[in-house]
């Protein structure tokens, strides 16, 4: 379920998705991804790093090479806004 606009304690993150050259220590960024849970789950972050290696790697190869960031917070409470 979604988060709702106007709901009092719900809280959306942005985590931003990189790609990882292990080699030369390089990490360049291909996306983004938004966390839109109601409530913690103790395996919430796993679940967001599965989604974007399904949706940015193109093999299983890539898919090692995919990490994610907590970037910021997206809205708050009654604050939040969602881009249509």
């Amino acid at each position: 379920m979604a988060p709702e606009a106007g709901k009092e304690g719900v809280t959306m993150y942005s985590y931003l998705v990189y790609s990882v050259n292990y080699v030369e220590r390089e990490k360049t960024p291909i996306g983004s991804i938004f966390e839109r849970r109601n409530k913690y789950r103790p395996n919430n972050l796993l679940g967001l790093l599965k989604v974007a290696r399904k949706a940015f790697a193109g093999n299983p190869e890539k898919a090692f090479h995919v990490v994610l960031e907590k970037n910021v917070l997206v809205g708050t409470g009654s604050r939040m806004g969602f881009a249509r």
